[in-house]
């Protein structure tokens, strides 16, 4: 047996956004990754534990009316969302070199919304409202690698984040939802 395998994974995809009326409407698809360092105690072991940093970018409708100087305001909320959690995943060989993997965890995540306008009379552009929370979360995910190299691993990873925002006028609630990504992880061991 050799000794502890730590892997480093940097994931990118999209995340489906979630409506939460009365504000956060007309969610846009999102842009997504994770970026994880990851520890098993030895190649091919059942579970693998996960720091994990999430993230993703994406739109809303905008509801928010400007203030009195603000001229051709942004007709979309941007938002932001990262999160910080603990990911625990079981793998199950399929083979010599692909395997199925099965998890999740818990997350702290930090979200923010921001919408834009023009200072009157000036070409000033700049926020004129701006939100965020920070709230505990859950994330279930299940995926599939592929052993490409001795020390790399690519994969496809599916799940579904869970958490809650509460972003003031513009609303809040149940936030989260879906995601997809393509992943690569870099392995290293003793």
């Amino acid at each position: 047996m050799s000794g502890p395998l730590v892997s480093f994974v940097i994931g990118l995809g999209a995340a489906g956004g979630h409506d939460q009326p009365p504000g956060l409407v007309d969610a846009s698809p999102q842009i997504a990754g994770h970026v994880e360092g990851s520890i098993a105690v030895d190649r091919g072991a059942p579970i693998v534990a996960s720091l994990s940093l999430t993230m993703a970018k994406g739109t809303y409708d905008n509801t928010q009316p400007p203030p009195m100087l603000v001229s051709d305001p942004s007709d979309r909320i941007d938002f932001h969302r990262i999160g910080v959690g603990l990911v625990v995943e079981g793998r199950l060989p399929l083979g010599s070199s692909v395997e199925l993997a099965l998890g999740g965890g818990p997350y702290v995540v930090h979200s923010k919304a921001t919408a834009s306008g023009l200072l009157s009379p000036f070409p000033i552009e700049g926020d004129y409202y701006s939100a965020e929370d920070n709230s505990i979360g859950g994330e279930l995910r299940g995926g599939i690698d592929m052993r490409v190299d001795p020390r790399a691993v690519v994969g496809l990873r599916g799940g579904w984040l869970w958490y809650h925002a509460d972003l003031g006028a513009a609303g809040g609630g149940a936030l989260g939802g879906p995601w997809l990504e393509v992943r690569i992880a870099i392995e290293w061991s003793r």
